[in-house]
């Protein structure tokens, strides 16, 4: 008889990958606003520009400014409200001079993310990974006897979601977690409409989607993550239609 262990690997994998982004990247969804500083002398300010002095900013640009003065690299990132009024942060470098004491530095600002925020890429994909496996794991878990085969796949995924976790937390290189992940949810979703009834399988998918819908919206997200919605629908479709296959050829 097989044993109940996978299934639950499964769910414990699948609410770490649900937890797991927001330790790892606290801060996704909220405005990054990126700050480098580095000294200057007063020749080398151009002289049509507007000298800032650090006493007349306000906190959270003294903040900004402090942190990526002190910074070995002379880079600090502070997000959301922290942002400084004073300065810009957009897909564009924005310059700035400012004066402290007898010393001059440059602040050039810009907006972190761009088009591929990992926080937010990382949440969505583990999400809807996370989400799958809790369903399988349960789903699972609830047989009466699962089979030595089912018991060997969500103990794969499970193995899979961890080394997701695991990439992730070691800060690996985003294009490979990033694909990694995009693999993980259609072995996740295909598993799903291969296994389970068609009714909650499909119903899973749409929810999935409407999750990611409504977490896009809420980060005020637009950029080409939004492919992500339709791949469970497709990916759990096409997992029908395989077990459907399969009865009619084994028939």
């Amino acid at each position: 008889m097989a044993s109940r262990l996978s299934p639950v690997l499964v769910i414990l994998v699948g609410l770490s990958l649900f937890i797991g982004p927001f330790l790892l990247f606290p801060h996704a969804g909220q405005q990054n606003c990126v700050n480098f500083v580095e000294p200057t002398s007063a020749d080398e300010i151009p002289s049509n520009a507007d000298v800032l002095r650090y006493e007349e900013l306000s906190p959270a640009a003294k903040q900004a400014f402090d942190q990526a003065r002190a910074a070995s690299d002379g880079t600090a990132t502070v997000y959301g409200e922290r942002c400084p009024d004073e300065f810009r942060y957009t897909d564009f470098v924005g310059e700035y001079y400012i004066q402290s004491d007898d010393e001059y530095y440059v602040l050039e600002t810009a907006s972190g993310g761009g088009l591929f925020p990992i926080g937010i890429i990382y949440g969505m994909g583990f999400g809807l990974v996370g989400g799958a496996l809790i369903l399988l794991g349960g789903y699972s878990s609830i047989r009466e006897q699962p089979t030595q085969v089912q018991e060997f796949v969500y103990g794969g995924l499970a193995g899979f979601g961890v080394l997701l976790l695991v990439l992730a937390a070691v800060d690996a290189n985003f294009v490979l977690v990033l694909g990694l992940t995009l693999l993980a949810i259609v072995l996740t979703y295909g598993v799903i409409g291969y296994d389970l009834p068609v009714k909650p399988a499909v119903g899973f998918a749409l929810v999935a989607s409407l999750g990611v819908l409504v977490a896009l919206v809420g980060f005020g997200f637009r950029g080409s993550i939004t492919i992500v919605v339709l791949l469970p629908p497709i990916v759990i479709a096409l997992g029908i239609v395989s077990r459907i296959l399969r009865v009619h050829l084994i028939e």
